[in-house]
């Protein structure tokens, strides 16, 4: 059994109180799901229990795990089981709790409506909302990946301690730099560099896990349309506005072949009462990354609005009705959330 996964069982036999949660964001990606358990396991073998019940939780029900096939396959290889996890559905065992946020500086999702009695942390790679001015560690940082600035930050503390979970967030990191080759920063060659430091970096070996990591998160074998639109899902209030954004690892093209996207997204914006869903394709195909996107209006009419204001800054061309190609794209969620924001909540 795996230092962390031990980690993880002593957790769960503790009593329940000062609990501090590490939670990523509501898309629970790996980078989020990897952030929150070595940060909670990095405190625990620096302060033990002397400040707080540290624990990581996923920002999904428990039910959701099986939707990140990447995720699942990465906590398998590092001995961990979703039994020793926490989800939302574990929320209602909490009277109350401190939050330290990861992967995302804003609360969200179910842990939002729980509301924390304090945010005490911050480790983040997404737009400052400059909220949480005194929370400590406040550490927000433009990079590829936020497993790099936990791997980062910790190993500042706790020096070649962050070994045992280098490799969860290695995979992490991998996969939100295509292997180390696409929107690298400073940050992430930092992490790269420690992990080298630990001994257990190997091109060949980080290659070939890149690839069966990537392959088992492109994989939506056996997933309905709703399961997919769930998958990596992050839901907003801009000026009153209820927006959804779905990421989606295949093309238009492969969904219409096994969905009727129109009547399945407004069903799922309906059950949501969303006012407008967006949804985000990324994919390779003939060793070319591209990415389309398109807008679907559910209890309002904004989807034309959306169109117009980021038309240009996505660099947008219509596929046919509400569906485009986005040739900027280097705008992945992270850039495009902020656009739909200003967008919907310009009142020129």
């Amino acid at each position: 059994m795996s230092k962390i996964s031990k980690f993880l069982d002593l957790i769960k036999r503790q009593a329940l109180n000062e609990v501090v949660l590490v939670c990523g964001n509501q898309s629970a990606d790996l980078d989020s799901i990897a952030s929150s358990i070595s940060y909670a396991y990095f405190h625990y073998q620096k302060y033990r229990f002397t400040k707080g019940l540290v624990i990581p939780l996923l920002n999904i029900p428990e039910k959701d795990l099986a939707l990140r096939k990447d995720a699942e396959f990465v906590l398998t290889q590092n001995g961990i089981k979703g039994s020793q996890l926490w989800f939302t559905d574990d929320l209602s065992k909490f009277d109350q709790f401190k939050l330290i946020m990861v992967d995302h500086n804003v609360p969200q999702g179910e842990v939002a409506k729980s509301k924390p009695t304090h945010v005490v942390g911050i480790i983040d790679h997404h737009q400052d909302e400059q909220k949480y001015l005194d929370s400590d560690p406040r550490v927000i940082e433009e990079c590829g990946s936020c497993s790099s600035l936990v791997l980062n930050y910790w190993y500042d503390l706790i020096g070649d301690d962050v070994g045992e979970c280098a490799t969860l967030l290695a995979s992490a990191m991998m996969i939100d730099t295509s292997n180390f080759t696409q929107r690298v920063k400073s940050h992430d060659e930092k992490a790269l560099e420690i992990i080298k430091m630990l001994g257990i970096y190997n091109v060949s070996a980080f290659t070939t896990n890149f690839e069966k990591v990537q392959e088992s998160k492109s994989d939506l074998e056996g997933l309905s349309m709703n399961d997919i639109l769930r998958k990596d899902y992050k839901q907003f209030v801009f000026d009153g506005n209820t927006v959804g954004v779905s990421s989606i690892v295949k093309p238009f093209s492969w969904l219409d072949k096994h969905f009727d996207i129109d009547k399945e997204t407004k069903s799922f914006g309906e059950e949501r009462k969303l006012d407008l869903l967006v949804l985000m394709t990324a994919y390779t195909t003939n060793d070319q990354f591209k990415r389309e996107i398109s807008f679907h209006d559910v209890l309002k009419d904004l989807s034309e609005r959306c169109i117009k204001g980021m038309k240009d800054k996505l660099d947008l061309n219509r596929i046919s009705g509400n569906r485009f190609t986005q040739n900027n794209i280097k705008a992945s969620r992270k850039q495009v959330v902020p656009y739909l924001e200003q967008t919907l909540t310009n009142t020129d």
